[in-house]
């Protein structure tokens, strides 16, 4: 079992103290940071990629605060939230996220996500578009549609066995995949998980990640109309992960986005990027309180 220390994609010189929620998820307790009341508006929640934590927020965070409520969560699974070995599906995502704001005493916040928490976010913002007042949404899943025979095969073959594995074996590449350039501070985010990386973090990852698949897969490109509410979109032009090219058609479609393509950046507008993010949250912020 990885101890609280040895969580490799941590960071643990994130600025606020994790807290703990007993009542928000169902499979166990949820940790989550909250920057404060702080400036009066719309809170923004933040959700982070697949297998990963609310600290991956922490540069864009420190940027925003002074001017916002800032509420990141720790994904049931992930972090040091609850990990019971769960098929986790996208249901468990929202719920969660829900039930943390019903214990919060919030009605509406923004909803930020990057990769698959943007993944979350939209669908958030479809099945409960009353608690959603404007969408952040960084190089987000949910814009590809994948052959139905990649989820089936996929869901089949892709299991903890095979995974973790691979991961153990191909960390390094992996993660230099999610960068444009391997400088600081996304660099820096590398070379520490590569420093801490154990066969545990693995393990958890894939038993996290695999049934996960369907969701990481689906897409909401029929649904995009429904989306009538300010959305502020970020893309890394170099991401090789999630092409600009491929997903710029249906982001097209979005209803009420504002599009900006960030040059010499990759998967990680949030590490690579963190003023775009916050000026990109702040304009969001404006538009939901109709400036």
């Amino acid at each position: 079992m990885v101890t609280v220390l040895d969580e490799p994609m941590r960071l643990y010189d994130f600025a606020w103290p994790d807290r703990f929620s007993s009542r928000a998820c169902r499979h166990g307790v949820l940790c989550y940071f909250d920057s404060g009341p702080g400036p009066e508006g719309t809170p923004l929640v933040l959700l982070h990629a697949l297998g990963v934590n609310f600290t991956q927020w922490r540069h864009v965070a420190q940027l925003l605060a002074p001017q916002q409520r800032l509420i990141g969560i720790d994904l049931p699974g992930c972090g040091h939230s609850a990990k019971p070995r769960h098929k986790w599906q996208l249901t468990d995502m929202t719920a969660a996220v829900i039930g943390l704001l019903d214990e919060l005493g919030i009605s509406r916040a923004m909803i930020g996500g990057h990769s698959f928490g943007g993944r979350v976010a939209l669908e958030l913002a479809l099945r409960h578009p009353e608690r959603v007042a404007g969408l952040l949404l960084l190089n987000s899943a949910g814009f590809i549609r994948y052959p139905k025979l990649l989820a089936r095969v996929g869901k089949r073959l892709l299991k903890p066995q095979l995974i973790a594995p691979i991961m153990v074996a191909m960390s390094q590449p992996i993660l230099g995949a999610i960068v444009a350039h391997p400088t600081s501070p996304s660099g820096e985010f590398v070379a520490s998980v590569t420093d801490r990386f154990r066969p545990e973090f693995a393990w958890d990852f894939a038993y996290h990640a695999c049934p996960l698949l369907p969701a990481l897969l689906s897409d909401v490109i029929d649904e995009l109309p429904k989306l009538q509410l300010p959305t502020e979109v970020l893309w890394g032009r170099s991401d090789r992960l999630l092409r600009y090219r491929t997903v710029a058609p249906q982001l097209a479609r979005l209803p009420q986005a504002r599009i900006e393509v960030i040059d010499d950046c990759g998967h990680m507008p949030n590490f690579e990027q963190p003023q775009i993010v916050a000026q990109a949250a702040l304009r969001l912020a404006a538009r939901v309180r109709g400036e």
